[in-house]
């Protein structure tokens, strides 16, 4: 699956992640360790990659892409696991 630029644009961070994500669950953990380097890790890695992916998910159905961005709820400090699902 692509992204497609029209309407609302994709950040290059989120470009980035989207490279990433599969029909298989991938956690915020394995995501951060795809993104950052050791040198570049922020402390809150892991919220940055929420963040991040709740803008992503927004701009997708923004865009009436062909594809769903789905997560498990929220469940203290255990990861949030994200994946990809085609609608169209």
């Amino acid at each position: 699956m692509k992204l497609s630029n029209k309407g609302v644009r994709y950040s290059p961070a989120e470009q980035k992640i989207f490279g990433f994500l599969t029909s298989k669950p991938k956690t915020t953990i394995e995501l951060a360790n795809a993104i950052y380097t050791k040198t570049n890790r922020p402390l809150n890695d892991r919220g940055c990659i929420i963040s991040i992916m709740k803008k992503l998910t927004n701009k997708a159905q923004a865009n009436n892409e062909s594809f769903a961005i789905h997560c498990t709820p929220r469940r203290g400090p255990h990861p949030i696991s994200f994946w990809v699902e085609k609608t169209k």
